[in-house]
């Protein structure tokens, strides 16, 4: 059995491209859905996808951490300025 110690390599062999795309595209709509701008939503996703290179992603805590604060946060400014 082939150990993976990066996140992206692993969700690849486990879920395929239509599991990490789905992954991706349900953080991104969140974040859309929270009134995030485009360019805030996409440097957050790939700030997530740049330390799935790693060992954690998605699945670490920290991101989940980070994730959940961060849509928690009320963004005014965006809400009446949506891209």
């Amino acid at each position: 059995r082939v150990v993976l110690h990066s996140y992206l390599l692993r969700s690849l062999f486990d879920h395929g491209l239509v599991g990490l795309a789905f992954i991706s595209a349900s953080v991104y709509t969140l974040l859309r859905k929270s009134f995030y701008s485009i360019k805030e939503s996409l440097v957050f996703s790939g700030i997530i996808l740049l330390n799935s290179l790693s060992v954690s992603g998605y699945n670490s805590i920290f991101a989940m951490l980070g994730i959940s604060i961060v849509l928690q946060t009320y963004n005014e400014a965006n809400k009446h300025t949506r891209d």
